[in-house]
Parts: C-alpha cells; sequence; structure tokens
C-alpha cells in the first residue's frame, strides 16, 4: 500500500463524510453502517450513550434524545440529560454553540473519511465484506471504542478516552507482532516516527547548526514530544521584545508518541554517556522523565472535573499544584508565595485551559487578563490571535518556555549537587547552616540578646570557615581524594566560638546613619556587652583582641585610634 494511494482515497471520501456530518444520507456511509465498519462518531457524545441513541445520526439530529435521557432508569445517563440540556441552553445564550458544532463537524468529517477510504482500499484488494468491516473497525483511523470490558464504564469515567486509548494499543501491539504485519509495520514506525525524532534531537544538540539548536531550543518538551514539529522561524512581536519560535505542531497516535519519546530518551542517554550536554542535564533525569512519561502513554489523564477539583483543593490547602500532563508546577515560586490574584490567575488560566475547544474560544477575551498557563506574561497581539482561532490555534504555535525549561533543569542539577555534597556533611554543620538561614530571616526586633550573638557568631563561621572548607571538600571529591575530603568534613564539625574581635568592632565601628539601621545596630551593641557580662569576659581581655584586630586590618594609626576610642566609648555603657 503506498501513500499516495492512502491520501487520494482519504481526499475521495471527504465528500461523502461532510454529509454524514450535516445530516445528510449517503450511500457509502450506510454501507459502512450496514456491515458495522463504522458507528456512531465518537466526536458525538452518543458514543458515551451507549445503545440508547440510534447509530448514524449526530446527537441534536434525534428528537426526543435528552428527554429520554433525563427520563431514564439510570443516575448516569440522567445526569447527562441535564447537563446536555444545560449545555444547549449555555450555547443558545453565549453563542458560542454555532461555533462548537463547526469544530464538531469537522471531526466527524476527519473520523468518517478516514473509514470510509480504508473501507474502499480493502475492498479493491478483494477482502470480504465482514473481514473488511473487521479490520476497518479495529484497526483504520479511531480505535473499536465500542469494545468494552465489564470495568470499562468505572475506567472511562475516572480516565477519559481511556476506552479508545487502551483499545489503540491493544490493536497496534496486534499488528506489530502478527506474522503478516510486523515487517511493514516497523518499516513504517522506523519512517514516520523514529527518522523525525532522530533529526530533532540532532538538531536541538546542534549537529545541524546553530540556528536550528536555537530555534528548537525554545521549543518546549512538551511539544517535541507530543507531536511532530515543523518549525517556521523566529517571531518578534512589537508588544514583546524577546523572540519566540513560531512551529507547526501534527498530532502522533499513541503508540508513535510512546515509541518517539522512547527512541528520544535512549539518545539523551547515548549524548550523555559521550560527554555531551542534553536538556535533561543528567542519565537519571532522562530515566525518571521516561518513567514518568511512558506511565502518563498508558495511563490518560484523569476526568478534567476530578483533576480540577483535586488541583483547587491542593492550591487552596497552600500547596503549589503540580499539572502531571505537562509535568510541572503550576505557579512559579514567586506565584505561590504571593497567592492573591498573581496566584488565583494563573490557575484560572490553567482552569480555562482544561475545557479544551471552549477554552479556546474563550482564551481570546481571557488571555489579555489572566495570561497563559505555562507562559511568562501575558499573550502578545500575534499569540492572542493564534490562540484565539480553534483548531489552527492547535496547529500553530508561539512560544519560547524550552529555554526556560532548559535554565530551569541547569539550576536544578547545580541544586542537586550542592543537596548531595550537604548531605554528606556532618549533622551538626547541616543544623548550623539551618539555624544561621533561620536567624537572617527572623525579624532583627524579635531576636533576643543570645541570638543576636548566635547569628553574628554563625554569619563569622560561615563566611570564615564553612565557604572556604566546602571549596576544599568539593576540589578533594573533584580528584577522588575521599580522606582529604573527610578531613575537611572533621574540621568543619568542630563548635565555633564567638570571636573576640569580632563582637569587640560591633562596638569600634562607626554605626549607620539610617535611623531603622542605626537601631538595629545599637541593639547588637547591646547584645555584645550583655554577652561579655554573661561570660564573664572582661573589658581588658576583648579591647586586647580587638588591638590585635585593628593592627591586622588598618594600616593608618590614626584609623586604628578612631575605632579603638569607639570601643572604649561604648564598652562602658549601661
Amino acid at each position: 500500500m503506498r501513500f499516495g494511494e492512502v491520501l487520494r482515497h482519504f481526499f475521495a471520501s471527504i465528500p461523502a463524510a461532510r454529509r454524514r456530518a450535516r445530516g445528510i444520507s449517503d450511500e457509502q456511509v450506510r454501507t459502512l453502517l450496514e456491515h458495522k465498519a463504522l458507528s456512531v462518531p465518537y466526536t458525538d457524545i452518543a458514543a458515551e450513550a451507549g445503545e440508547i441513541l440510534p447509530e448514524g445520526s449526530p446527537l441534536e439530529k434525534q428528537p426526543g434524545v435528552i428527554e429520554r435521557l433525563k427520563k431514564s432508569r439510570t443516575a448516569a445517563l440522567r445526569g447527562m440529560g441535564s447537563m446536555l440540556s444545560l449545555a444547549d441552553t449555555v450555547g443558545a445564550v453565549t453563542r458560542v454553540k454555532p461555533v462548537l458544532a463547526g469544530v464538531r463537524r469537522i471531526g466527524e468529517t476527519q473520523e468518517t473519511a478516514s473509514k470510509v477510504a480504508g473501507w474502499q482500499i480493502v475492498r479493491k484488494r478483494g477482502i470480504g465484506e465482514q473481514q473488511a468491516a473487521q479490520y476497518v473497525r479495529k484497526y483504520v483511523g479511531t480505535p473499536d471504542y465500542m469494545q468494552r470490558g465489564l470495568a470499562t464504564p468505572l475506567t472511562n469515567s475516572v480516565w477519559m478516552y481511556s476506552k479508545v486509548r487502551w483499545n489503540g494499543l491493544q490493536a497496534d501491539l496486534g499488528l506489530a507482532f502478527a506474522r503478516g504485519s510486523a515487517l511493514s509495520w516497523w518499516w513504517n514506525r522506523a519512517v514516520w516516527t523514529l527518522m523525525p525524532t532522530t533529526f530533532t534531537k540532532l538538531a536541538i544538540y546542534g549537529y545541524f547548526g546553530a540556528y536550528l539548536q536555537e530555534l528548537f531550543g525554545k521549543i518546549g518538551d512538551y511539544f517535541l514530544h507530543e507531536y511532530d514539529v515543523l518549525p517556521l522561524g523566529f517571531l518578534r512581536d512589537g508588544d514583546d521584545d524577546d523572540e519566540k519560535a513560531a512551529f507547526l505542531t501534527l498530532p502522533k497516535d499513541d503508540v508513535g508518541r510512546m515509541l518517539g519519546r522512547l527512541w528520544g530518551r535512549m539518545i539523551d542517554v547515548a549524548i550523555e554517556a559521550a560527554g555531551g550536554e542534553t536538556r535533561p542535564g543528567s542519565v537519571e533525569r532522562v530515566a525518571s522523565d521516561l518513567i514518568g512519561n511512558l506511565k502518563g502513554d498508558f495511563m490518560p489523564q484523569t476526568n478534567p472535573l476530578l483533576n480540577m477539583g483535586v488541583t483547587w483543593g491542593m492550591y487552596a490547602s497552600g500547596l503549589n499544584p503540580y499539572d502531571t500532563f505537562f509535568g510541572m508546577r503550576i505557579l512559579s515560586k514567586d506565584e505561590d508565595r504571593a497567592r492573591g490574584w498573581e496566584g488565583g490567575k494563573r490557575m484560572l488560566s490553567w482552569t480555562i485551559d482544561k475545557f479544551g475547544v471552549l477554552g479556546t474560544v474563550a482564551h481570546a477575551v481571557t488571555g489579555k487578563y489572566v495570561g497563559t498557563a505555562f507562559e511568562e506574561g501575558t499573550d502578545t497581539t500575534i499569540e492572542a490571535k493564534v490562540r484565539a482561532v480553534p483548531g489552527f490555534s492547535r496547529l500553530v504555535r508561539i512560544s519560547d518556555r524550552g529555554e526556560r525549561e532548559w535554565q530551569i533543569a541547569e539550576l536544578e542539577d547545580a541544586e542537586t549537587e550542592a543537596a548531595r555534597a550537604r548531605l554528606q556533611l556532618p549533622r551538626i554543620v547541616r543544623k548550623r547552616t539551618q539555624e544561621r538561614h533561620l536567624l537572617n530571616r527572623l525579624s532583627h526586633a524579635k531576636l533576643s540578646n543570645a541570638q543576636r550573638i548566635e547569628r553574628l557568631s554563625l554569619n563569622v563561621w560561615y563566611s570564615d570557615d564553612y565557604l572556604p572548607t566546602t571549596r576544599a571538600i568539593r576540589d578533594a571529591m573533584a580528584i577522588g581524594d575521599e580522606q582529604r575530603a573527610e578531613r575537611w568534613r572533621a574540621r568543619l564539625a568542630k563548635k565555633p566560638e564567638p570571636d573576640l574581635a569580632l563582637l569587640a568592632h560591633q562596638l569600634g565601628q562607626r554605626g549607620p546613619r539610617e535611623a531603622g539601621r542605626k537601631k538595629r545596630w545599637m541593639k547588637d551593641v547591646a547584645a555584645v556587652r550583655w554577652w561579655r557580662k554573661e561570660n564573664g569576659v572582661s573589658v581588658q581581655a576583648l579591647r586586647r583582641a580587638y588591638q590585635r584586630y585593628l593592627y591586622y586590618r588598618f594600616r593608618r594609626p590614626q584609623t586604628r585610634a578612631a575605632y579603638l576610642a569607639n570601643f572604649d566609648r561604648r564598652i562602658q555603657f549601661p
């Protein structure tokens, strides 16, 4: 079977498919319906209602369907009837219904055309009607969603479209390992899945030049893994100074997406093993991303209503919700801390995006107020126009998310390495750094005298001991000298004693002039005097330590004398 033959039959079947979408009888469609090669369009909600609806017509063409649903003995069907009635009312008031009906007709036309084209091709090859119907129903176009098990009503309610995805995976695996189809199936995957993935990965890592590397670098991982991406070039809108990538996204089937992701991660591992830099940043991150993505391929997204309820519940509980579809937090760190309108509008933009086509239409109005989920700032003029067109917005994309993902991955790698190094330090050292961080963040006015002295001592220890020693530990680890690194760690674990000279310098230095800072500094001065009396340190001992400190720090005798005079005057305060 040649690709040109498939395209020719597909386009020849569009008129018949279009007539069916408009509710007009067509002989070819009737033939497929009689042999059960074609059923209720999956884009029609009738596909979920089951056998109570007649086959072959759009839902709104069936008289009294909604009333029959509302009178059904099944609670789920009664609820569906009420929802449809509400949707009709809302659609009539908001005038959105004609737009959504147009989108639905496009989906029905595409779905029917693929089935009709498949039927014509297999029948031309002399295959009998019964076998042809079974082949078209199971392997051509939309998977056989009428195939179901005992738990399908439950699983399909919790995981949206799981029935279609799992039936499609089952059909593809059957073709992949069947004796008569395995060779052509794998060849098709090599040409249409593995080759585009290889080109994309090599372009990202600069094997096809700096221009394509920069262009693909601005495209986010979600688009690169979920679609076949065709870059159009850079785009700079007058509303935004930064360049963004404009590109086409061509959807992949479930198996193609899974194989492409697996193959792409294998390329990442090979490049990492060869010493190159990849977007994930490490082999461990590649493996974790791959496991998470494959899980998402087998397990569809949960019902949007359940998902939105759980996500908003996390937000109301003070947590930063995680979006499993995009694999990232919904709120930035600043938005998570600020909450209020800044965090709320990001959650609203995420919620609007969950409504699919309806969300795309609504985004034309809400985009300039709440922005776009997982994109910084508001949409530019061109982006807003592209996103406002249903269907077109799913084909043409404008984004620079990939650049930010690369930067975040580098920061996370650095934080990971730093965390591993900290965990190898003695427990007492980690406790001191946490205490220092806490004391520096607390309000200065609320610190006790003991806490002020502790903060001063820990800050000196951090700058004079912790930072140089941890650098020495990293250098020792870099050359593989574990014994030397361990000696540095043991040295760092020794308890830091308050530095007499630096405590005395709190009294000898010139105080700040700004009122707020001067008030805080005077409290530190009082804390030093308190510490001297509490620990029985004589004025003479503190003065001798300060003299030695001044001698090594300042060259001019006049400067040393001025600091010492300040010390003598302030140490006598009650």
